[in-house]
């Protein structure tokens, strides 16, 4: 078994956005239903500050299985007809999924029949995202003190407005707020600085490196940040991958048999920035030679990057108004549509 996304995994989250996978299995599924996690008290709901988001589910094919995934008050393919993971993709590929909360999120697999479901694989990616004040208009959510701060750091447009009703605005006409996807292709890829030397096809044999000895450690240069974007493993269904993040041991834990079913060459996309370290551990239980493939990318530290990762900490650390910009959820070309 792997981990299971939790309140102390949302807890974890600290630089802006971050996506991890979570492996389930091969587990037996008994009749009924099986809580694969349950997950709440992450953030006061009423004023959030983290949003969680399941974003992705691979799931053995099987008739005779059917999944819901619950988020806030909402609960998903609630049909008799809906959630079947035969119909899930084959080879354990991914099914894409949107269920945001702030409140609580669950997935649950639920055996339809009378009997034991063994070897079922149950893979899912969750997203934990710090809202701005932009989205906590568009979703409705409450305001914190240190929201209306950034908004009160906004100056006075020409026509009067104060910088509250000049984000309402932006939300009013959609140009607020930015997805994560444009978020990351205007302002995180640009900076890219290529791939870190040790990152690429690693090959560690699992007697030299049984107990999750540390094999790469890669350091964080103070003008940049790294940021681990993909994962893959063969020829190692026993093995466990451990990837420590700065003072977050064991913040990606991903099980060798996850990868199995799935195609030889295909990895999974991931989003673990890091302001200190990087550390891969790999343990296994038997002397298979463990094939790896981790993509770590370096990116330079831009004014954006440094407040929307939480390097910055307060308006004076980055020039201009680029810190209540950034938080507010209008960054750069965008204010002032």
């Amino acid at each position: 078994m792997g981990a299971f996304f939790n309140q102390a995994d949302a807890l974890q989250a600290k630089m802006g956005i971050e996506r991890r996978w979570y492996t389930a299995g091969p587990v037996t599924l008994e009749p009924g239903p099986t809580p694969i996690f349950s997950a709440n008290n992450w953030t006061d709901p009423r004023a959030p500050v983290w949003l969680a988001r399941l974003r992705r589910i691979a799931a053995t094919q099987n008739a005779n299985v059917q999944l819901y995934w619950g988020f806030d008050k909402q609960t998903a393919n609630a049909s008799q007809y809906q959630g079947y993971t035969d119909a899930f993709p084959a080879n354990l590929q991914t099914l894409s999924v949107d269920a945001p909360a702030v409140s609580s999120l669950s997935l649950t697999a639920v055996n339809l029949t009378t009997s034991p479901i063994t070897d079922f694989q149950l893979n899912y990616q969750i997203e934990m995202k710090r809202l701005s004040v932009a989205e906590k208009f568009a979703f409705g959510y409450g305001l914190t003190a240190a929201d209306l701060e950034i908004l009160s750091a906004l100056p006075v447009g020409s026509d009067g407005k104060s910088g509250q009703q000049q984000v309402q605005d932006l939300v009013e006409k959609g140009s607020a707020p930015l997805s994560i996807d444009t978020l990351r292709l205007l302002y995180i890829d640009n900076q890219s600085l290529g791939d870190s030397t040790a990152s690429g096809a690693l090959h560690a044999t699992a007697n030299a490196y049984s107990g999750g000895t540390a094999f790469l450690n890669i350091p964080v240069k103070s003008d940049e940040v790294l940021i681990v974007r993909k994962i893959g493993i063969t020829n190692g269904a026993s093995a466990i991958l451990y990837v420590d993040r700065d003072e977050d041991v064991g913040y990606e834990t991903l099980t060798g048999a996850a990868f199995a079913q799935t195609n030889p060459a295909y990895f999974w996309d991931v989003f673990i920035p890091a302001r200190q370290n990087i550390m891969l551990r790999a343990y296994a239980a038997s002397s298979t030679e463990i094939s790896l493939f981790v993509g770590v990318k370096r990116y330079r530290l831009s004014d954006i990057l440094k407040t929307l990762f939480g390097f910055a900490t307060s308006p004076t650390a980055v020039p201009g108004i680029t810190y209540a910009q950034v938080l507010a959820g209008i960054q750069g070309w965008r204010y002032g549509l």
